[in-house]
This record gives structure tokens, C-alpha cells and sequence, in this order.
């Protein structure tokens, strides 16, 4: 889902390192890389690590780890961050940047993704979530509720299955894999598969970036950060320029999470699914069931100089909505990254 940022705020996240809308943050897209390297054969991990040395942001990728010379394993977890750490390399929207990134916004009014272009250079910021509309409201909700654009998580992952099964490159299946590791973990998180619809926000809360939230909040203040964070929280990136984020001290956040989850069961029948369609569905009826059983309150939030009122919703949080969030993320990311290992088998043999 996406932040609304003001103008300062945007400014800020064109030249520096500031905390944004991302699933599960860098810990959990780590452990849905890492659960499904795991489950992959020796060979099918070496050939993986293979592909991803021939990522065209390589260096960026390894970037913020202390030796640049990090081990397969790593490598793949570091991979599967790299489309929310390239939003700390982006320029203005239509200008070029040193690191040839520029943000295309989120591609709302485009027609469904039917190819991934290898190293485009654009951001891509619609491409991490569906919203799917939810009814959060106090009355009946209206005869239609806001359809998702047809740019989404969903049509992309679809495409890059296609494109990775086929006679690509492996410089270009370097590039399509970079997105598959991170889009796999988007879907199974549940703000990542909605929109609350209300009075309030007829238009939708964007995946809960616009429900500020009070009480048991563990330092979040919107309701998508809370669930991002359920998992850990990513390392500080380092103060002074080039703001290098703190990839090792991740991965090891990350392997206790994998060291955790993967004592959960998992139903064959189930989670061995590999429609992203019915990935984004599980994810919405978690966050109705689990993420939105919450008591909202319309509040206005006034904006410096000129600017209109933003109009929110707001919230409290108690500890028992925290351990349950926890619990379904856990499932979730265990989930995830083994249907990306089933995935990733069926791309590799």
C-alpha cells in the first residue's frame, strides 16, 4: 500500500532514508526469501544464487552489508528487499537519478501489466498491493464499492511466473526474480490485499496508511506500519550519506523469525496453493477477520500552509490485537515462502 506523503515529506523521500509503507519491512520479506531457500535442493540453490550475481542493481543489492562478498543465502534474502530499498534511490518524478530509478507514482488509470521489462528503470510503487475493497463503515455499504486498478501484485506476479518459465535470460530472470522474492511476501500481507471503504474515506483508507492508531501501537502510528512491523522492526539505516541500510543485522532478525515460524504446520492442501489470486483472498478475509475488528472514529488532520484537511480515521489498539496480528503474520510468512519454494522449484528444475 502507499504512503501519503505532503510536499515536505516527499522531498525527504527522494533525498534520504525514511520510514514508508513497506510488507512485513526488510525482516519479513527476508524470512519469506529465506524459508524458501531452504526448501530448495542444493542444486536448485546454487543455480538461484547464479541467476540473482546477474541482477542489474547487484551492487545496490549488497550494498548494505559490511563485505559486498555475502554467501548465496544471504544474497537471496538481501534480493528480496530490493524493490522497497530502492525507494532510498529514487529521483523526482521524470528525472533522471544517479541510480537510474525514477518514481512513476502508482500507475492507478494504467491497463493490466501484461509484460515486466527488464531493468526499466521505474519504480513501481502500484505494483506491491491489490485493493481490494472492504466495507469498514458504520452504515450500509454503497450499491458499488471501488473496483482494485488493474495494476496490482496479483497481475504482476502472474506475469512473472510466465516470463521466468520461459526462455529469458538469466540476466533477465535475475531482474524478474528480484520482484517475485518481494511480491510472494506483499500478497500474504494482509493491509497489502485491502482497501477499507467508509463514509469517511469513500475512496478508501489505502490499506490502513490512513487510520492513525493510539494505545498499544509498539511505535507505530498508522495502522499498514503496525502489521509491517509485527514481525521486527528494520535496522536503522546509517545516518550520513549514502544512508546504507544495515542488511546483516536483517538477516539475523530474519533467521530467528525463520527459526520460529517454521515449527508451524502447514496443510498441504492449503498452502501449497499457487494462485496469487487466492493468496490476495486469503489476505483480505484476514485483515476483515483480524486487522479491521477494530472500532474507528472519523478525525480531520489539518496540513501546513494552504493545503485541504486530510480526513483520517483513528483507532486503538490493545496488547491482545497485537498478539493475535502476530500470530497471523506469523502463518503468513511461513506460508508464503513456501509457496515461493514450490515456485522457485518448478522456475529452477
Amino acid at each position: 500500500m502507499r504512503p501519503l506523503p505532503s510536499t515536505t515529506s516527499l522531498f525527504l523521500c527522494v533525498f534520504c532514508v525514511v520510514s514508508v509503507a513497506y510488507a512485513w519491512d526488510s525482516i519479513g520479506h527476508m524470512a519469506v526469501a529465506g524459508l524458501a531457500y531452504d526448501e530448495l535442493t542444493t542444486q536448485q540453490q546454487d543455480r538461484l544464487v547464479a541467476i540473482l550475481k546477474n541482477h542489474p542493481k547487484l551492487d545496490f543489492i549488497t550494498e548494505g552489508f559490511p563485505d559486498p562478498n555475502i554467501d548465496g543465502r544471504d544474497l537471496v534474502m538481501a534480493a528480496a528487499t530490493w524493490p522497497d530499498l530502492a525507494r532510498s534511490h529514487v529521483s523526482k518524478t521524470g528525472t533522471p537519478s544517479p541510480d537510474g530509478i525514477i518514481d512513476n507514482g502508482y500507475e492507478a488509470k494504467d491497463p493490466a501489466i501484461t509484460q515486466v521489462k527488464f531493468d526499466d528503470g521505474l519504480l513501481h510503487r502500484g505494483w506491491h498491493f491489490i485493493d481490494n475493497s472492504l466495507w469498514v463503515g458504520h452504515g450500509t455499504p454503497p450499491p458499488q464499492l471501488p473496483k482494485p486498478p488493474e495494476v496490482n501484485a496479483v497481475g504482476v506476479v502472474k506475469v512473472l511466473i510466465t516470463q521466468l518459465k520461459s526462455n529469458e535470460t538469466d540476466k533477465e530472470k535475475a531482474y524478474d526474480l528480484g520482484w517475485l522474492l518481494h511480491l510472494a511476501g506483499d500478497l500474504h500481507q494482509p493491509m497489502h490485499a485491502v482497501n477499507g471503504i467508509s463514509e469517511t474515506l469513500p475512496e478508501g483508507d489505502r490499506g490502513g496508511n490512513l487510520v492513525e492508531i493510539k494505545g498499544a501501537t509498539d511505535g507505530a502510528s498508522e495502522l499498514h506500519a503496525f502489521w509491517d512491523e509485527i514481525l521486527g522492526k528494520t535496522a536503522p539505516a546509517e545516518k550520513t550519506p549514502p544512508h546504507h541500510p544495515h542488511l546483516e543485522k536483517d538477516v539475523a532478525t530474519a533467521d530467528d523469525v525463520i527459526a520460529d515460524v517454521q515449527k508451524l504446520h502447514l496443510n498441504k492442501t492449503k498452502d501449497n496453493n499457487l494462485d496469487p489470486s487466492v493468496w490476495a483472498n486469503e489476505s483480505l478475509q484476514l485483515a476483515k477477520r483480524d486487522a479491521y475488528d477494530l472500532n474507528f472514529v472519523p478525525i480531520t488532520v489539518e496540513r501546513p500552509g494552504n493545503s485541504e484537511p486530510t480526513q483520517k480515521l483513528q483507532t486503538t489498539l490493545d496488547a491482545e490485537y497485537g498478539v493475535s496480528a502476530k500470530r497471523v503474520a506469523r502463518k503468513q510468512v511461513r506460508r508464503a515462502g513456501h509457496r515461493l519454494a514450490l515456485i522457485l522449484k518448478d522456475i529452477l528444475q
